[in-house]
């Protein structure tokens, strides 16, 4: 399976999908908010990193779409699935840097076949 970076600032949403990715089969690695995220993606070899990125768009500290531009510069590609409890992101170029984007509640069917297919693409 696939190694996915939770961003996530609720702690009980991140607990959720992380327990739930694992018993799927994947890896997970968590960050509380853009920052954290960026400083794990930085702390990895190429070789650790995440396959697939699920990303809250509103957090605190950094945002997702603060993260996806500080993620543009880090030179490697990973696809990012944004979820979102709020359906209108708002025009910026980085949302269209994004894999998919899906609203809260999580279909947790549907988050796992994006998943899939998303890390098919980073290969």
């Amino acid at each position: 399976m696939s190694r996915v970076l939770v961003v996530e600032d609720s702690e009980s949403i991140q607990l959720m999908l992380k327990m739930r990715l694992e018993i799927s089969g994947h890896e997970v690695l968590t960050a509380a908010d853009g920052i954290e995220a960026l400083e794990v993606l930085d702390s990895l070899s190429e070789a650790e990193r995440p396959e697939v990125i699920l990303l809250d768009a509103v957090m605190p500290r950094l945002d997702g779409l603060g993260f996806l531009k500080g993620f543009k510069t880090s030179g490697y590609y990973v696809p990012v699935i944004v979820v979102s409890a709020q359906l209108d992101l708002g025009p910026a170029p980085e949302w269209d840097m994004t894999y998919a984007t899906m609203s809260k509640p999580i279909d947790f069917t549907d988050l796992l076949q994006q998943i899939e297919a998303a890390a098919s693409q980073s290969d």
